[in-house]
């Protein structure tokens, strides 16, 4: 049983929204990411697209799912079957 009160609850509803937090900002990485293609792509078609994007977006990436990897295993989601 959880007793809120605990140092432990209170650890526990601190790790959460840290989890929470981190996975709320992968989302907002990915979403910047797909921004960043639009506008590159829109800017190819008048010969000023953005240098370095396929690389931004390989790093962007793999920040999103590392900054999702805590929210994963705290709600135990099964990566790998």
């Amino acid at each position: 049983m959880k007793q809120s009160g605990t140092r432990a609850g209170r650890f526990e509803r601190s790790l959460e929204a840290a989890c929470k937090a981190l996975a709320l900002a992968g989302g907002a990485i990915l979403a910047l990411i797909a921004l960043m293609s639009v506008a590159s792509i829109g800017g190819g078609s008048l010969n000023r697209p953005i240098q370095g994007d396929f690389e931004r977006v390989q790093f962007g990436c793999a920040v999103a799912v590392l900054v999702a990897f805590p929210a994963l295993s705290l709600w135990l989601v099964k990566l790998i079957t």
